[in-house]
């Protein structure tokens, strides 16, 4: 016998005799069956009744290390971080063998200081700082989820459940048992374990994802798993999960795009579909993005097939009673037999002869959004626009369709719209519908030229391929918001926040929505995201006229009516409105505010003295393009100074080259005549 397994009969030992000397519980046998006990149940997914059996382990035996160890588990599950680690060390050191207790220790570590705010079924922590915007848009959505995802499932947990928004990749790594390469690999961005929900921060992903429909959908994995003590197969937990994570904000079925349509429609006519099999034990444990998106495609349509209106009258849902069959013992082939007529034999030959038969909705072009992890996430991050540009880049097609995208982000960046117009439209030629991103920077730049029926035509195609690209939802709140339309604003921008909830023209949009509507629970929480921003969005890029650190400054401070987003001699700083304390190098400098809703921008050159605070109060107008180009021509002459050219011999008589797009001038556009003013 070893020395451990010594030293734990032991401590079992010392457990059964304080066992059989305490006044409520008889028999020394009673407490291991207990623990074991409460160990099923964690297994089982039956929180509650574990937690009731551990309280009173507790108030017996609370120095007894296998007692602490169980306990210590249950608080694990509850999301009570620094009890579970308490007292999972106190097991530790009584000599109890603790294999949660590293799990318990970086989940503490990752998640101290968060913040949380609750609502009737929902405790939502997140770090503190920007992500505290998440919480009022998570909680509804989850609340609307209880209601919805409940009923179709007949079952609603009865304490709060925990929801854990991690800041990054890492983080999620941290309180899992996936290593970050693997979330990275498969682009898993949430999961529910441990009778709670742990999920990945929007910020920490280059375009966002649809974190609300992930949050619902981990809430379904929580329901089936209570539900059905735990015996669900991965392939068809995921099922559930993927075809019933609309029901929030809608009907179920709503989550398969055209771009999962394209890939399952592919891999059919291929025969490269992926099996059940190589989805065991977790989606995250694919090799690929795109095999997970295979696999989440298809295990959504076996469940939408076994959803179609049962023939036999008054028939249960299939998922009710297939889960209630799987609680109750039975082998997963009884299940299905019981809830669909089948064995999982018969429901894979079914499946298949209803692919060939079901109406896809094929889309040339579109594939499934690519997850890409930043890797400044905690730090802030890029810019949207710097994240579009990226994208679009990335999306086009080619050495010319990169650098039609490089011109037109360049000629943007200078404020040559009509030239940017020219060259993203050669790109979008040679791409098709393949870029949700360079239809968007199009449609921007039409936006920008007052050209709205353009901007309309570039978004419909875009909206159609990528139905919830959020930049493609910005810029159509953008057109309604210019023309009066308060509630489809409101809902594309609402939409915009499923996915990239820090975009600060969203909340800016919403703000003003709310004002106009008199909302004024919309117009609170839209101005509390708004200071949560403040100072929050940094760019990646290094903004030259902030002071270093250790070097001489100023203090600039800047407010605007509306907001506005500062850029310092050119350079996006990533900061809204208001600017508050920011440290800029003494000299001449020039200040841009540009609020992107409206389109209205001002500019002002400033004096910054060593220890002064300057403040600014702007009011930003509507622009003439000869007025806007003078405001960009006025910080290139301060960052590139004019110098008078030197005398060179003329050059030898060669064909005059053609002008290159960015130096030709853009069209004027035409005056529109001002409305009569009031008499």
């Amino acid at each position: 016998m070893t020395t451990s397994t010594t030293l734990r009969c032991a401590l079992v030992a010392v457990a059964l005799a304080a066992a059989a000397s305490a006044p409520a519980r008889a028999g020394a046998g009673e407490v291991g069956e207990r623990i074991a006990r409460v160990q099923a149940l964690l297994t089982d997914w039956q929180l509650d009744e574990a937690a009731a059996i551990a309280e009173e382990l507790e108030r017996e035996l609370p120095d007894v290390p296998p007692v602490q160890a169980v306990v210590g588990a249950v608080r694990f599950h509850q999301g009570d971080y620094e009890g579970a680690v308490r007292l999972l060390r106190r097991a530790s050191e009584g000599g109890d063998t603790v294999p949660l207790l590293p799990l318990a220790q970086s989940t503490l570590a990752e998640t101290r200081g968060f913040v949380a705010a609750e609502s009737a079924h929902f405790v939502v922590r997140v770090p503190p700082g920007k992500d505290e915007l998440l919480q009022p848009i998570a909680l509804e959505a989850l609340e609307a989820a209880y209601g919805a995802i409940g009923a179709a499932f007949d079952y609603r947990p009865q304490r709060k459940i925990v929801v854990d928004i991690l800041h990054d990749a890492r983080g999620l790594a941290s309180v899992s048992t996936l290593t970050e390469k693997e979330i990275e690999t498969s682009g898993t961005i949430a999961i529910c374990k441990f009778n709670r929900l742990m999920a990945t921060s929007p910020k920490a992903l280059a375009r966002g994802y649809s974190w609300l429909d992930t949050l619902a959908h981990e809430f379904v994995h929580l329901v089936v798993s209570e539900k059905s003590k735990n015996n669900v197969p991965v392939w068809l937990h995921e099922g559930l999960a993927k075809y019933n994570e609309t029901r929030w904000r809608g009907a179920p079925g709503l989550a398969l795009e055209p771009a999962s349509e394209n890939l399952l429609a592919a891999a059919l006519k291929k025969d490269t579909l992926i099996t059940f099999e190589q989805m065991h034990p977790s989606m995250a444990k694919l090799p690929s993005q795109k095999d997970a998106a295979l696999a989440f495609a298809e295990v959504f349509t076996v469940v939408e097939m076994l959803d179609q209106p049962r023939a036999a009258p008054n028939a249960r849902p299939f998922a009710t009673a297939l889960l209630e069959s799987l609680r109750g013992g039975a082998t997963l082939d009884q299940a299905l037999t019981a809830a669909t007529g089948g064995d999982l034999a018969a429901l894979q030959r079914q499946w298949r002869a209803y692919l060939k038969t079901r109406a896809f909705h094929l889309v040339p072009g579109a594939e499934p959004k690519r997850l890409t992890f930043v890797k400044d996430a905690r730090k802030g991050g890029a810019t949207v626009d710097e994240h579009e540009d990226e994208a679009a880049l990335d999306e086009a097609k080619g050495k010319s369709g990169r650098q039609f995208v490089r011109l037109g982000n360049l000629l943007r960046a200078k404020r040559r719209l009509r030239a940017a117009t020219v060259e993203y439209q050669k790109a979008v030629t040679q791409v098709g519908l393949h870029s949700p991103a360079l239809h968007n920077r199009l449609a921007g730049v039409y936006l920008e030229l007052g050209e709205v029926d353009a901007a309309k035509k570039a978004l419909a195609d875009t909206l159609g391929a990528f139905p919830t690209d959020p930049q493609t939802h910005v810029l159509l709140g953008r057109v309604a918001l210019r023309g009066k339309e308060w509630a489809a604003a409101r809902r594309h921008y609402e939409q915009a926040s499923w996915e990239a909830p820090f975009n600060p023209e969203i909340h800016m949009a919403l703000h003003t929505v709310a004002v106009e509507t008199k909302d004024t629970v919309l117009a609170a929480r839209a101005q509390r995201a708004l200071e949560l921003l403040s100072g929050a969005q940094r760019s990646s890029s290094v903004v030259p006229a902030q002071a270093k650190e250790g070097a001489p400054f100023g203090i600039l401070e800047v407010r605007s009516r509306p907001w506005g987003r500062v850029l310092l001699d050119g350079v996006d700083t990533g900061v809204t409105t208001p600017l508050v304390d920011y440290r800029v190098t003494p000299g001449p400098h020039r200040v841009r505010l540009l609020d992107p809703v409206t389109g209205r921008e001002q500019g002002r050159g400033v004096e910054i003295k060593p220890g002064e605070i300057l403040r600014l109060e702007l009011e930003l107008e509507e622009l003439d393009e000869q007025e806007r180009r003078a405001l960009v021509e006025a910080e290139e002459r301060l960052v590139r100074p004019v110098l008078p050219a030197p005398k060179r011999p003329a050059p030898p008589a060669h064909p005059t080259r053609p002008p290159a797009p960015w130096e030709e001038p853009d069209e004027e556009p035409p005056l529109v005549p001002l409305p009569p003013g009031p008499p």
